[in-house]
């Protein structure tokens, strides 16, 4: 389970629907999160990056 995310998106309309898909995906234990908009990525037609930061527990 993440822990942190960072989310960059290259339009702010893409903002509502991205936190709709979380609130779906972790229904119980929601991870820390920021939410930036970009002018641009390194490469074209990229729409959204997640930077994730997990952490694991060993027996």
């Amino acid at each position: 389970m993440p822990r942190m995310m960072t989310v960059f998106v290259n339009d702010p309309r893409h903002g509502d629907r991205f936190t709709e898909l979380r609130k779906e995906i972790f229904r119980h234990e929601s991870p820390g999160s920021a939410l930036i908009t970009v002018s641009g990525f390194a490469r074209p037609g990229i729409l959204i990056e997640i930077q994730g930061v997990a952490v694991t527990h060993e027996a």
